[in-house]
C-alpha cells in the first residue's frame, strides 16, 4: 500500500465510520452473551468491544467482505463506477427506457485506495497502458484523374487517464469508438487524394505547412496532415475526450499508384515513337491498319493494353490521330 494514495473523500470517511459501527455492533453482541453465559462484571465491557474490533478486522483483511466499502485500482487502472439506483428513467411513447445518467458515474484512477457505497457496482476497468490499434485494412482512394491510389495508415487509440474521459470511454462500445475514428481517418484520406493528381501526389509542388520556403509532394502534405488530424501528440481534442481516447501521432504509410497506370505511364514514349512510325507508313498511302501491322512486326510485340486503357485508345487509328498525348 506504500504507492497507493487515499482520497480522502466523503466516501472514504462513511466507509471507515460503517466499520467502526459495525464493529461495536459485534462488540456489544459478544458484551451481551458474556454477561448471559458467564455472568463477567460490567467493568470487563471494553474487553468485548475490542473483541468485536478484532474479529471484525480480521473479516475485513482476510475475505472479499472489504470490497464492499473499499476499492484499490493498481497502477495504470482506472476502475469507473455506477449506482443504479441513481440511473434516470425516460419514458418514450410506451416504452420504460432505463439510462445511466452520467453525473452518476465516476472513475477512480490507480494507484488508489478509495471508498465506495454498497450500492455502487463496477462498470468496467480500463487499462491505460494497452492500445487499440488501427488501420489493419490500406484505404483505396482515387486522384482527380482517376488514378487509383492504395493508401496504408497505422493509428493506436489510448484511454485518456482522467475521470471525466474514463466515464465517457464506458458510456461508448469499443466497436463503435473504432469505427468512429477508423471513418474519421479514412474520410481524411479519401477528401485529401481527390483533390490531387497522381503527377502532384509524386511532386513537390506544395508548400510545406510549417515552412513556405520549402516545396514537398502531395504525399507530404497528406502525411502531415494526417499526423494532425486529431492535434497531434501535445493536444487533446474535444471529440477524443468524448469518447475518452488519444490517437497521439497517426501515421500514413505506404502510397502506393495502381501498378496497371504505372505501367502505361512507362509504355508512353515508345507508344509515341510506334505512333510517329505509323504516321511515316501512312503519309506514302498505306492504309492505316497494314501500317501498324507492319511496325508491330518490326517490334516484334503488339501495342500495351495498358495504353489503350488509359490513354484512351479505342483502336489503332486513334493512336495515329495522336491521342497518345494523353
Amino acid at each position: 500500500m506504500n504507492n497507493y494514495k487515499f482520497v480522502w473523500d466523503k466516501r472514504l470517511i462513511e466507509a471507515m465510520l460503517q466499520q467502526l459501527i459495525i464493529a461495536l455492533f459485534i462488540g456489544f453482541l459478544i458484551h451481551i452473551v458474556i454477561r448471559v453465559a458467564f455472568n463477567v462484571p460490567a467493568d470487563w465491557t471494553w474487553m468485548a468491544y475490542m473483541i468485536g474490533a478484532a474479529i471484525w478486522t480480521c473479516i475485513i483483511c482476510f475475505t472479499s467482505v472489504a470490497n464492499l466499502w473499499f476499492i484499490c485500482p493498481e497502477a495504470n487502472r482506472i476502475v469507473v463506477l455506477a449506482n443504479p439506483l441513481k440511473a434516470r428513467r425516460v419514458i418514450t411513447g410506451d416504452d420504460l427506457t432505463s439510462l445511466q445518467d452520467t453525473r452518476n458515474m465516476r472513475a477512480i484512477i490507480g494507484p488508489t485506495f478509495a471508498g465506495i457505497s454498497i450500492f455502487e457496482s463496477v462498470v468496467c476497468i480500463i487499462d491505460t497502458s494497452r492500445s487499440m490499434p488501427l488501420g489493419e485494412t490500406p484505404v483505396v482512394a482515387y486522384t482527380k484523374n482517376g488514378v487509383k491510389v492504395t493508401v496504408g495508415f497505422q493509428a493506436f487509440l489510448t484511454a485518456i487517464p482522467s475521470e471525466e474521459a474514463a466515464v465517457n470511454l464506458a458510456r461508448h462500445n469499443i466497436a463503435y469508438i473504432k469505427a468512429r475514428f477508423m471513418n474519421a481517418f479514412r474520410s481524411y484520406i479519401v477528401a485529401t487524394i481527390v483533390t490531387m493528381t497522381d503527377r502532384e501526389l509524386l511532386t513537390a509542388i506544395y508548400d510545406h505547412p510549417e515552412n513556405e520556403t520549402r516545396k514537398v509532394t502531395g504525399t507530404d502534405l497528406l502525411k502531415h496532415g494526417f499526423s494532425n488530424l486529431f492535434g497531434g501528440p501535445n493536444q487533446i481534442t474535444e471529440i477524443e475526450l468524448q469518447h475518452g481516447v488519444f490517437t497521439g501521432s497517426p501515421a500514413i504509410g505506404d502510397v502506393i499508384i495502381d501498378a496497371d497506370y504505372q505501367q502505361a505511364k512507362q509504355a508512353v514514349p515508345s507508344a509515341r515513337k510506334t505512333a510517329q512510325a505509323i504516321k511515316l507508313l501512312v503519309a506514302t498511302g498505306m492504309d492505316p491498319d497494314v501500317a501498324a501491322n507492319m511496325v508491330a512486326a518490326s517490334n516484334k510485340q503488339a501495342l500495351p493494353a495498358q495504353v489503350k486503357k488509359y490513354a484512351g485508345l479505342a483502336g489503332v487509328r486513334h493512336f495515329v490521330a495522336g491521342d497518345v498525348s494523353r
